[in-house]
């Protein structure tokens, strides 16, 4: 909940075309789905590459066209009864996995955004409603300190009534 402010979308109507997008970025690409025999534990992907993961359908997973596109298939062992984890949890585990090997690498030490990029995420997660305010008017989004507010509250505050 909340990842809408940092991660932009793209809707696509053939699950194909954005697997061979990534590929040819450079990306590996992943499927969590349970292939007989073929798929690998989740913990021995590298994830410090540029890595994409498809995820399924609740009952139905990952359709026939994505798993022929993908580079290989992970699963999330399971003990005891069930078969598998549902789709969030099986992202969550397989994702904070891929957040551990990242973290001992060292990825994230520093942002790796371009400045301009991060400022205006920032903005906008910190500052919604100045945000909408700023975009509906065409204005541009006022400095913000290192805690998330306005530096100079006054001084927007003045142009915001003028407009």
């Amino acid at each position: 909940m909340g990842s809408q402010k940092w991660v932009k979308t793209e809707v696509h109507r053939k699950i194909t075309v954005p697997i061979e997008q990534l590929q040819r970025q450079g990306f590996q690409v992943f499927a969590a789905h349970c292939d007989e025999g073929g798929a690998m534990d989740y913990r021995d992907v590298d994830y410090t590459r540029p890595t994409a993961l498809v995820l399924g359908a609740e009952k139905r997973g990952v359709s026939g066209p994505a798993l022929d596109k993908v580079d290989g298939c992970v699963v999330v062992p399971m003990m005891g009864m069930s078969e598998s984890y549902n789709v969030s949890v099986a992202c969550a585990i397989i994702l904070a996995e891929a957040q551990r090997q990242r973290a001992i690498a060292g990825l994230y030490r520093e942002c790796r955004l371009p400045d301009e990029q991060y400022r205006q995420l920032l903005f906008e997660w910190c500052q919604p409603v100045i945000a909408r305010f700023c975009r509906a008017r065409d204005l541009a989004y006022p400095e913000l300190d290192d805690t998330g507010h306005l530096v100079n509250p006054q001084q927007f505050s003045a142009l915001a009534n003028r407009s």
